[in-house]
């Protein structure tokens, strides 16, 4: 049983000591978030996704003038981005104000997690906790990894947390479902599983037969309709606002830029190339996750249970300590160096992965038969697996979905809970074993050999700070020797903090958008990937899409072009240096420019730090 929660009255507002820890976090959250915000250009993807806005609001559509899928994640950053842009008239420092604004956001999902959970005391403090730390690095702006991270969540605490949700918070619940499947359209599958699961449950019981009733609670034909009907409104509503950007669009070419969208060169290779992409990706982080973390994390599960089977008050040690790790781990990855920010994206996120994968062992081991919380870890492997199927660059994606359903299975087995019994189950009472005077001996050695090892991690992270002092992808990637020490004064990112030399290539590059912006009369092409020229300039976007630039010979731009004959460019930019973290197979400046020339009368106009190519007729 829960003992006695000591309370506190602040004025009249009467706080547990629960409460107090969640401020403190929250505070905490909040000092990591605003004071790192300025810090780091991170990577390409942060101004790419406000690029997808820009153009809407320069007049293109969805799907027909931008072949990708990623326009789908355009409604949550458009209201943001068109207040901003309207606002101040232009991108100058938008970049540094969207990042403060996903600080909030973040801090805002902490709260509300921890007020949805706030019944289990301290463990709603580290589930919160873990799952808004998940996207403490990283691309520092809003983005669909947490849109769809937040949407699954809500999802998952209507259907496994609550013990009875009524009709109208199911259809709640899909509707919010719908939005994690337009930020991230594979987790679609998850809604085809369900349904398959739903008509084998509802077969199974028109014959008696008992298989997956323990899952009743979610395979009900009723559960399912409600979440249906919340599904049919968002799609009602999605197509509303779609339509917008769809008008005087033909039906014929606005299907075939859909059809364009899913021939995506970068997953062209088939099942091979993402097999053989996956392996890679784990052969990375078996790396990341060095001895020591391992050590550490290891020699606590044990030791916690060993000490949870002789008092069942071992939360009080085992708690901080799972905190201590996962800041470890946190840390940890964040300062590895990696060589391409692919890499780095799927480190940030997939740090709860041992969280979810000791609940299952704890789970299977205690039998504790709360089914509920099984299903919703399960749910959260299903995002995982959704996410991994699509993504090239990251491997455990969505993987902090499981660390709420992880904590509160680790809280149900640490204080012997049984959590929601299935229908038919029993009640059964679990007690404590007696553990001879050995095996308590054995138990406080390994408390104190965890206790070192964890103090033997953080002293270690603590080192690799002080020496890297804390410099994000600039110094991960770039192996530069600068601190992050200069403001860039211009630009979209005006305001950010990087290396000298990040920032004044970066305000060059802002310089030759000024010069195109003078030239352009129609449209711009940067033969690169630099999103950040096209919002710079401010001008109309000439391409398929911002993402991809010159592979397979300008065979995708090219045929563009073909169905887009009034938006050809009238400029187009090549920069002498790569303005992007990522890596993608390019052609060299002289390439570009031969392609060019053979194909346009052209004028050529040395910029700063690239080649101003004004189109002076095409042939």
């Amino acid at each position: 049983m829960r003992s006695e929660t000591r309370c506190f009255q602040l004025g009249g507002l009467r706080l547990r000591t629960e409460d107090i820890a969640a401020i403190l976090v929250f505070a905490a959250f909040a000092l990591c978030f605003f004071i790192s915000a300025p810090y780091g250009l991170t990577e390409s993807d942060e101004p790419l996704y406000q690029v997808y806005v820009y153009r809407l609001l320069k007049g293109d559509r969805l799907f027909f003038d931008d072949w990708t899928l990623t326009p789908f994640s355009t409604i949550f950053n458009f209201l943001p981005f068109g207040v901003y842009y309207c606002v101040t008239g232009g991108t100058g420092g938008m970049l540094l104000a969207l990042r403060y604004f996903f600080a909030v956001c973040k801090l805002a999902v902490f709260a509300l997690s921890y007020a949805a959970l706030r019944s289990r005391g301290y463990w709603a403090v580290l589930a919160a906790s873990v799952f808004t730390g998940a996207f403490a690095f990283g691309i520092k702006s809003l983005n669909y990894y947490f849109v769809c991270g937040c949407a699954l969540l809500f999802t998952g605490w209507v259907l496994f947390i609550k013990k009875e949700s009524s009709p109208f918070l199911c259809g709640v619940s899909g509707f919010v479902f719908s939005m994690a499947v337009l930020a991230e359209p594979s987790m679609g599958a998850i809604w085809i599983i369900f349904t398959v699961l739903v008509a084998i449950r509802w077969i199974c019981k028109k014959k008696n037969a008992r298989f997956l009733e323990r899952y009743d609670f979610i395979l009900r034909p009723s559960v399912w309709r409600s979440l249906f009907f919340g599904i049919a409104a968002a799609v009602g509503l999605t197509s509303v606002l779609c339509a917008v950007f769809f008008m005087r669009v033909p039906p014929a070419g606005l299907w075939e830029g859909f059809l364009n969208a899913l021939n995506d060169p970068e997953r062209s290779g088939g099942i091979s190339e993402l097999l053989s992409g996956r392996l890679s990706i784990l052969s990375v982080y078996a790396r990341i996750y060095n001895p020591a973390a391992l050590c550490a994390f290891l020699a606590l599960i044990p030791a916690a249970i060993a000490a949870h089977r002789i008092n069942r008050k071992t939360d009080a040690v085992f708690l901080p300590l799972l905190f201590v790790l996962y800041a470890f781990l946190t840390v940890r990855t964040l300062l590895y160096p990696m060589r391409t920010i692919g890499y780095a994206v799927g480190e940030t996120v997939c740090h709860p992965l041992p969280l979810g994968l000791a609940a299952v062992v704890f789970y299977a081991n205690a039998k504790q038969k709360d089914r509920r919380l099984f299903a919703f870890l399960l749910f959260g492997f299903a995002a995982m697996l959704c996410g991994d199927m699509i993504s090239m660059t990251a491997f455990g994606a969505f993987s902090e979905v499981i660390a709420v359903p992880a904590v509160l299975l680790l809280r149900s087995y640490f204080r012997g809970e049984r959590g929601v019994p299935a229908i038919g189950e029993p009640q059964q009472n679990v007690k404590p074993k007696k553990v001879p005077e050995k095996r308590k001996t054995v138990c406080r050695l390994a408390c104190v050999l965890a206790a070192f090892a964890v103090f033997a991690a953080v002293a270690e992270a603590a080192h690799c700070g002080y020496l890297m002092r804390l410099h994000e992808t600039e110094r991960l990637f770039t192996q530069s020797d600068q601190p992050l020490d200069t403001v860039i004064a211009c630009g979209v990112y005006k305001g950010v903090r990087t290396t000298a030399e990040i920032a004044e290539a970066y305000e060059k590059s802002v310089r030759d958008a000024r010069k195109i912006a003078e030239l352009c009369e129609n449209r711009l092409y940067v033969a690169d990937l630099a999103p950040t020229v096209y919002l710079d300039a401010d001008v109309p976007i000439a391409a398929h899409s911002p993402f991809y630039y010159y592979q397979e010979g300008w065979d995708r731009v090219s045929l563009w072009w073909e169905m887009h004959p009034d938006k050809l460019p009238d400029v187009v930019y090549i920069p002498d240096v790569k303005l992007s973290f990522l890596e993608y197979p390019d052609a060299a400046p002289g390439e570009k420019l031969a392609y060019l020339r053979a194909r346009a009368d052209i004028t050529e106009i040395p910029g700063e730090i690239g080649t101003i190519v004004k189109i002076n007729e095409w042939r």
